[in-house]
């Protein structure tokens, strides 16, 4: 999984929405002041509906 940073993902936002949508890979966007409170997951279509399927695991 790729990860951004905000500043980041709008320079380059394109290409990595290109990404995304070519292929299964999972790209995360950052606030890098505390990462683990505001983040972004950009997956594909293909991708959600095969996680949807999948059984929850506890």
């Amino acid at each position: 999984m790729e990860s951004y940073t905000p500043t980041s993902l709008r320079k380059h936002l394109f290409q990595v929405l290109k990404n995304v949508v070519d292929s299964d890979n999972e790209i995360t966007v950052q606030v890098k002041d505390n990462p683990t409170r505001k983040s972004v997951v950009l997956i594909n279509k293909d991708r959600l509906d095969q996680l949807k399927k999948e059984p929850v695991k506890n």
